[in-house]
């Protein structure tokens, strides 16, 4: 029986197998705008930015609190363990939408791997794209920690080679790994925020 729990030991067990990727053929689409339902992270101060608009603050609805001045307070958006995204892709007039839930209910599940033929919008762990270009990127990579955190050169170097439009590491990312994709990917990093809405 194993007993040793440093950290070095931990990120030794680690095994990183890539699995062959899903082909997914998919017809292109005019738009792609993706709503953050729940994230780790809220902040009402956050300003928009590139593909990101962030919940209007002056549109937050009103509850009443009985200990403050007036009587009530802003029903503002909440942060909680957890990553789900609502996506909206519209085609033609047309609009489907699809959930993407990871963490919200006790069936919750993580998505691991999405390839599309155009263009690709992915949401997940492990991101295999081929040949074709990657345009966005949202989701929790899991690189915090102890276990994970070695691993964070390696999937910085991973992501250059993807070389994503957007980046919008999501969740459990980790704060170590969210501050070294802002500085390798500043043009591309965006802070990811519950009620942010991504118009692709």
């Amino acid at each position: 029986m194993c007993t040793d729990d440093s950290p070095a030991s931990l990120a030794a067990a680690v095994r990183h197998e890539v699995e062959p990727a899903i082909e997914i053929d998919l017809e292109p689409a005019d738009s792609v705008a993706v709503v953050t339902l729940m994230d780790n992270v809220t902040d009402v101060l956050m300003t928009d930015q590139g593909p990101a608009r962030r919940a209007d603050a002056a549109r937050i609805p009103w509850r009443p609190l009985a200990m403050m001045e007036e009587g009530r307070a802003p029903d503002s958006l909440i942060a909680e363990h957890g990553f789900s995204v609502l996506v909206t892709v519209a085609k033609a007039g047309q609009e489907h939408r699809f959930l993407f839930d990871a963490g919200t209910s006790p069936d919750g599940a993580g998505f691991d791997i999405i390839e599309e033929r155009q263009p690709s919008f992915l949401f997940g762990r492990s991101v295999l794209t081929g040949d074709q270009p990657l345009y966005a990127l949202l989701g929790g990579f899991h690189l915090g920690g102890p276990l994970f955190e070695p691993l964070i050169p390696r999937v910085l170097d991973d992501l250059a080679a993807l070389n994503p439009g957007v980046l919008v590491p999501a969740h459990c990312t980790g704060w170590r790994a969210q501050h070294a994709m802002s500085a390798r990917f500043p043009d591309v990093y965006v802070t990811s925020a519950v009620g942010t809405s991504f118009l692709l």
